[in-house]
């Protein structure tokens, strides 16, 4: 995640657009050729990828009286939430005068820990979910 500080940047003269531009050229690879072994042609790419907030944070996104500014000079930069990776619906069907609609839906797996009561595991959860509802879990949730 990448939080801009304006005032940061308005002293070293960096624009969102030149953030927008460094940001979107650095984790960009590019087809250098392609490499020919036999009757098999494998496209080669030049350019590593971001792997973490630190390598994000390095990235030059101008320069001032000869020194590099880097991004971490003008925003914060950390690790945030890893994109989804899989997406669950929950459909109803029409029924007594509603119409069918599907929501998004979250499904979470637990599982107890060996030597645990798996009754007091679920009784535990119960509890936690009623603690939960109305305020992490919608009260239209089931």
């Amino acid at each position: 995640m990448v939080e801009l500080d304006p005032n940061r940047m308005a002293a070293v003269g960096v624009t969102v657009s030149d953030l927008r531009q460094t940001l979107g050229a650095a984790n960009l690879g590019l087809p250098v050729g392609e490499l020919l072994v036999g009757n098999k042609a494998v496209e080669i790419e030049a350019g590593p990828f971001l792997r973490d907030a630190d390598e994000v944070a390095e990235l030059v996104v101008g320069v001032r009286a000869g020194k590099p500014i880097f991004l971490r000079d003008v925003a914060q930069v950390r690790d945030g939430a890893l994109p989804a990776q899989r997406y669950v619906w929950h459909g109803v069907s029409a029924r007594e005068g509603q119409t069918a609609a599907e929501f998004p839906a979250v499904t979470i797996a637990i599982t107890k820990k060996p030597g645990e009561n798996a009754i007091d595991v679920a009784n535990a959860l119960t509890q936690r979910v009623a603690q939960l509802r109305n305020s992490v879990i919608r009260p239209m949730c089931r």
